[in-house]
């Protein structure tokens, strides 16, 4: 497949980083992730781990640095360097997507949203235990990712399905519109 960078969002266990996980290692490329960036952040802060609502503040700290500044080192972290392909799980806002987009090109970025029954997901919160759940979905990180990157995306994939069907449909929609001329405004 050509060089090119995929990024993953989805609501909180959507399936999105057992997704965006498989594609890179059946791909051999790096992938990069927002939440173990902003776990490790915490952990360097001497923050909690196991509250998504600490995490969330340190996210909206990183957020308050700059756009350019924290996408740049979400990239880094996987040793990523300008014209690599790359995974990046996690995306959670519109301006992660556009600011991803800038530093990764001429490399074409593409979105894939993983979504999920909401019965499914809530069953799976559920299982995985997750205490302060309820508090975190209505925090501004969960706003884009419900609502606006949906929309945003190459494709939209069923977090419910096979792994190996997921998989087939993204790589196969991506390796369609990599096929596609691409032209020059103006052209």
């Amino acid at each position: 497949m050509n060089p090119c960078v995929i990024g993953f969002s989805g609501r909180i266990k959507s399936g999105k980083t057992t997704i965006s996980r498989a594609i890179a290692e059946h791909l051999r490329w790096p992938c990069s992730s927002f939440g173990d960036y902003v776990r490790a952040v915490a952990k360097d802060r001497g923050l909690t781990l196991d509250s998504r609502v600490v995490l969330q503040e340190v996210g909206e700290t990183l957020i308050e640095a700059g756009w350019p500044k924290f996408c740049h080192d979400v990239l880094a972290m996987s040793g990523w360097q300008p014209g690599m392909s790359l995974i990046v799980d996690g995306i959670r806002h519109v301006d992660a997507v556009d600011e991803i987009s800038r530093t990764v090109a001429p490399l074409r970025f593409f979105l894939i949203h993983v979504g999920i029954d909401e019965m499914e997901r809530i069953e799976r919160i559920h299982v995985h235990d997750l205490k302060d759940y309820s508090l975190t979905e209505l925090h501004s990180t969960e706003t884009d990712v419900k609502d606006a990157l949906p929309s945003m995306a190459l494709l939209v994939v069923d977090g419910t399905k096979a792994i190996d069907i997921v998989m087939e449909d993204i790589l196969t929609s991506v390796k369609a519109v990599l096929l596609r001329p691409t032209f020059s405004e103006g052209e």
